[in-house]
């Protein structure tokens, strides 16, 4: 896990100074190994899912970033509520990927990654000052991301409402007090649905990943293993099958 933390930590240098041949191969590396190490459906193993579809996003390589970050999603939304960070993350850069390709999908995960990081700015309120300022400040973005594309979809309601939301977000920050109700950015009635869907399917794909754990500390037979194994695979596909399916559902 170390080796892959480096390697990640080192291409991520390269990427941020341009020299993105140098990241690339670092980043994959970095995926091998962390996927060989903690399991393909471990929150790190997502980590360096997403940090490669965003490399590849930045080279215009979108056929190679989408499954990438979509097999992301899949693990980030197994671990939302004890990893809501990396959904946030994933659920951003599908946004950023979705914009030119499929607004209405860039909305709805764009609209995820807002919510959730008022969910994570809720549960910081009793630590420290400096990791409240760092989630105000990954905040920002997402908001004013969401906001350009719901005003460009002429759904100007919901446009005013995000930038409520985000001043309403900025109050309740320098005050340091629920001053004002933070209610975060509505949903339409087939978002929710959605959304209820993957949470639904994340939450089953999740149990199977904790009773895998479970079987393997108890070293279980290699039939219950396989049992399991194969269910999480159904899981994992369910995700997938429903994120394809967004684009014509979210019309």
């Amino acid at each position: 896990p170390d080796t892959g933390i480096s390697l990640n930590n080192l291409a991520a240098l390269h990427e941020s100074k341009g020299a993105y041949d140098k990241a690339l191969p670092l980043y994959q590396r970095a995926l091998a190994i962390t996927e060989k190490a903690q399991g393909p459906e471990h929150p790190a193993t997502g980590g360096r899912l997403n940090n490669l579809s965003a490399l590849y996003f930045t080279q215009e390589k979108y056929s190679q970033a989408l499954p990438l970050v979509q097999r992301a999603f899949g693990i980030a939304i197994s671990r939302a509520g004890t990893n809501p960070e990396l959904l946030a993350q994933v659920a951003n850069n599908l946004c950023i990927l979705k914009q030119t390709t499929s607004r209405p999908e860039a909305i709805f995960y764009c609209k995820i990654a807002v919510n959730t990081r008022k969910t994570q700015r809720e549960s910081a309120k009793s630590m420290g000052k400096e990791l409240q300022l760092s989630l105000q400040a990954k905040t920002q973005d997402p908001y004013l991301l969401l906001n350009r594309l719901l005003t460009l979809s002429q759904r100007y309601y919901e446009s005013e409402e995000v930038l409520l939301a985000m001043k309403v977000a900025e109050f309740n920050h320098i005050t340091r007090a629920d001053t004002v109700a933070d209610t975060g950015v509505s949903r339409t009635a087939t978002e929710a649905k959605l959304e209820n869907e993957l949470n639904d399917l994340g939450l089953r794909f999740g149990e199977l990943l904790a009773q895998q754990e479970k079987l393997k500390s108890a070293a279980a037979d290699a039939n219950a293993l396989a049992k399991n194994r194969e269910q999480i695979n159904i899981a994992n596909k369910n995700i997938q099958e429903n994120l394809a399916k967004l684009a014509t559902a979210l019309k």
